[in-house]
């Protein structure tokens, strides 16, 4: 046995593996790499002189040797979490800050009641919001003024690997008119349709703008923009207005389809989601501030498990 080979930080991977029953759902779990998973596995079992799973096809199992760590493993980390808790009472006990990015819509209409809680069960940690684009979100996160950075994604050009990143649900996008215009009755419109109606857009430089149009092509939908506003509050208020139609995330119209003062219709084979994902500086070790968001975050409704 080599000295230092059973870390906490092994002991959760290999006890994540052993729940999850494959190295991949655990380092999703984890929030890792499924090599950086089986590196640690690896190195554990080579650390310790025994063979820990059997790797089969359809996953892996357990040895006789793995059920001995199991059992003796996770009364280890029962001990360490009592610390942990205890140690983070009263880290919460002492005043602290977490700031958090996030771009518009998401600032108002996502983050409110997160902050609320959190704060209802961290009173002593001062909350701060910085709300920008995305990409001035993720540069706050990389830069270090912001703890973690909330935006609606679904490009492929934020691909910093300092940027750690899970998705926490995935954001229906809707298409919407108003409760005169004649789709409302419709309930279902054909792609063409959407592609003659006036489209009420984004600004050409939003990567809202830039997803959702991408997404359309896909289906070989083209907009016709025939008017361009700056944020998703703008373009519900001009689409109410009967300026066109729009097509805009669900927690930016939720209220006005329960009132009725907008109506949901939907496109012919077309269904359009797009990922809702925290960042952090994953070349930073968290806080205790930090990891009580981010347990929040976990344990709300809606949310991604993973976290």
């Amino acid at each position: 046995m080599l000295p230092n080979a059973l870390t906490l930080h092994r002991l959760r991977i290999f006890l994540t593996v052993v729940e999850q029953g494959s190295f991949n759902r655990a380092a999703q779990e984890l929030l890792l790499s499924q090599a950086a998973v089986s590196q640690h596995i690896k190195q554990l079992e080579t650390g310790l002189g025994v063979t820990l799973f059997d790797r089969g096809a359809r996953g892996v199992s357990v040895t006789r040797a793995g059920v001995l760590l199991v059992e003796r493993g996770r009364f280890l980390l029962e001990q360490a979490a009592e610390t942990e808790s205890a140690l983070a009472q009263y880290a919460n006990s002492q005043s602290s800050k977490l700031v958090v990015a996030a771009t518009a819509g998401i600032s108002v209409h996502i983050l409110p009641r997160w902050l609320r809680r959190f704060q209802d069960e961290f009173p002593n940690i001062n909350l701060s919001l910085r709300t920008g684009l995305t990409r001035q979100v993720a540069e706050r996160v990389l830069a270090g003024s912001a703890d973690f950075g909330l935006i609606a994604d679904g490009l492929e050009d934020l691909n910093d690997p300092r940027l750690g990143r899970q998705t926490l649900r995935q954001i229906d996008y809707l298409t919407v008119v108003p409760p005169h215009h004649p789709w409302a009755k419709k309930q279902i419109i054909t792609a063409k349709e959407l592609s003659q109606a006036p489209f009420v857009n984004r600004q050409p430089h939003s990567r809202t703008r830039r997803w959702l149009e991408g997404r359309l092509n896909q289906v070989s939908i083209s907009l016709t923009t025939t008017a361009e506003l700056d944020g998703p509050d703008m373009v519900r208020a001009a689409v109410m207005s009967g300026l066109g139609v729009s097509i805009l995330p669900d927690y930016v119209v939720s209220k006005e389809l329960e009132r009725g003062s907008l109506v949901e219709v939907q496109i012919t084979s077309v269904f359009l989601q797009r990922p809702l994902d925290l960042l952090w500086h994953n070349r930073r070790s968290f806080s205790a501030a930090q990891s009580s968001f981010a347990r929040l975050l976990r344990s709300m409704p809606g949310t991604g498990e993973n976290l």
